[in-house]
């Protein structure tokens, strides 16, 4: 997560800065499909954003997939490396939210118990990112040794494990999700692979678009796909609306065609910045997008309090309260990492 990418991977720090603030998007425009009140066109307007928006999470996934499984890991030194820097900030930030929803009545000698029970659930919304890209971690070393040196049968067990997470992690859960909705009659079938843990599929996306060869005719074809793709979730969205009052039918990070939008994306970044390096500023921004993450729902929590943003609580502003939260969100993580024990938490 902490890495700042150097060399020629400089389109992965502009979409890990473009994948957290599409997170803040996401979280600034959800709420209006959830309302029953909203008027179509409110709700469409907010559709239109999430559904741009919805590949903030796989491409956050996809970039550690990239960066993580090029080459043949130790597990033991792997996990002593990275699941700290994932243990530390859940913990801690879990207590944050623990405390900032239980004020004032939080109870300092509940600290310990609330501590436990962090380790076995999120205790906010967004914070199961964390718990899947900790099983992810664990998985990583495993996963590497297909990729190690220039095995070409370990590159095609990859590509089958990515096929099978496809069909058993998206396409059935999607089409089991609409048929029921539609026909009321489910498709899903009666066993599921349990151990192919969502991240997973992207994790292995990443690495394999990573490297993918770069070629005009792939760069068309992707963008076809991202096109599609987004044509054909917002208008589900926007049919599931409309005649059956159905408020997200085809939202979500594993949905078949967010994995084609979210593949096609990073194809295309990296096929145009490829040969482009990060600057200073570019490498400073990816730096605070893991305590963007963790802070936000916290900063918007707060920025409600404020009158103004109160009057900006409309779909016609979600940018720009996506904006203000980034940034906010930024400043904080920022402060944070400047502090010598405090900052391990971001």
């Amino acid at each position: 997560m902490k890495e700042t990418v150097r060399g020629n991977y400089a389109y992965l720090d502009v979409l890990r800065v473009l994948s957290a603030f599409l997170v803040v998007m996401v979280h600034n425009s959800a709420c209006f499909h959830k309302m029953n009140t909203v008027s179509l066109g409110t709700w469409l307007h907010a559709d239109y954003l999430e559904s741009f928006a919805t590949i903030c999470v796989p491409l956050f996934f996809m970039i550690s997939g990239a960066l993580l499984l090029k080459k043949d890991i130790e597990p033991l030194t792997f996990y002593k490396k990275r699941l700290q820097r994932i243990i530390i900030p859940t913990l801690a930030w879990s207590l944050i939210y623990i405390g900032s929803r239980t004020y004032p009545e939080f109870n300092p000698n509940d600290v310990f118990s609330s501590i436990f029970m962090s380790l076995l659930r999120e205790e906010h919304y967004h914070l199961w990112y964390m718990y899947a890209l900790f099983g992810a971690y664990i998985c990583i070393p495993f996963m590497s040794r297909l990729l190690s040196g220039s095995d070409f049968p370990g590159v095609r067990l990859l590509v089958l494990f990515t096929a099978l997470w496809y069909l058993f992690c998206s396409v059935f859960p999607t089409a089991n999700n609409v048929s029921k909705q539609v026909f009321d009659i489910p498709v899903e079938p009666n066993f599921r692979l349990s151990f192919f843990q969502d991240a997973l599929g992207y994790i292995a996306l990443g690495a394999l678009l990573n490297r993918a060869p770069l070629h005009i005719r792939y760069r068309n074809v992707a963008l076809v796909c991202l096109l599609v793709g987004y044509g054909v979730v917002v208008w589900g969205n926007y049919w599931a609306k409309s005649e059956m009052g159905t408020q997200t039918m085809l939202f979500g990070y594993y949905n078949p065609f967010v994995v084609i939008i979210a593949c096609a994306t990073f194809y295309l970044f990296r096929y145009t910045l490829n040969s482009k390096k990060s600057g200073k500023m570019l490498q400073f921004l990816a730096s605070l997008t893991l305590g963007i993450y963790l802070c936000h729902p916290l900063v918007m929590t707060q920025l409600l309090r404020i009158e103004l943003m109160r009057e900006l609580y409309s779909s016609n502003f979600i940018v720009l309260r996506t904006l203000v939260t980034f940034l906010i969100s930024g400043v904080l993580t920022y402060v944070i990492m400047k502090m010598p024990v405090v900052r391990r938490i971001v």
